[in-house]
C-alpha cells in the first residue's frame, strides 16, 4: 500500500464519492503501461479491489515542495488516475452496467465530478482519459 496514493484516495472518496466507496485492499505503483503492460495508465480491478497506477508518474514530494513543475505534473497525473479508477470502482460497486468500460454509465459518473470540478466533462469518445490526462502528458513531455 502506497502511502501518497492512499491519502490521494481517501481526499477523492470523501470530496466526491461521500466516503461510501469500500476501503480498495492495495493501491500502488506498478509497471503497467508499455509494451508488456495493459496499456493503460491506471487500472482497478474489481476483484482484489485494487487500483495501480503506472509507476512513470510516480512523484517525489520534496522535490513538489522545492516547486519543481514537472514532479507536481506527475502528482497532478496522478492524483487523476486515482479519481479516474475510483469511478470505476463505484460502478463496480454500484453494480453499473459495463462498469469497466468507458461507457454511458461511466460518462455519467465523471460528468457528474466533472461539474463540482469546474472541468471539462468527457464524452465517450475521450473518457478513456479523462481528465483531460494526455494535454498534461504533453505539456510536461512526461
Amino acid at each position: 500500500m502506497n502511502d501518497d496514493l492512499q491519502s490521494m484516495w481517501n481526499e477523492i472518496n470523501a470530496e466526491h464519492f461521500g466516503g461510501e466507496l469500500n476501503p480498495v485492499a492495495e493501491i500502488d505503483w506498478a509497471p503497467i503501461s508499455g509494451e508488456d503492460g495493459l496499456d493503460a495508465f491506471g487500472a482497478y480491478f474489481p476483484y482484489s479491489n485494487c487500483i495501480v497506477v503506472d509507476e512513470r508518474f510516480k512523484f517525489d514530494a520534496d522535490m513538489i515542495r522545492a516547486g519543481d513543475e514537472k514532479e507536481t505534473a506527475r502528482f497532478e497525473v496522478a492524483f487523476r488516475l486515482v479519481l479516474h479508477e475510483m469511478i470505476h470502482q463505484s460502478l463496480y460497486q454500484k453494480m453499473a452496467p459495463k462498469p469497466g468500460g468507458h461507457s454511458q454509465s461511466f460518462v455519467e459518473e465523471a460528468t457528474r465530478i466533472a461539474e463540482k470540478l469546474d472541468i471539462q466533462p468527457p464524452t465517450e469518445k475521450d473518457a478513456f482519459c479523462w481528465p483531460d490526462l494526455l494535454a498534461i502528458l504533453a505539456s510536461y513531455s512526461i
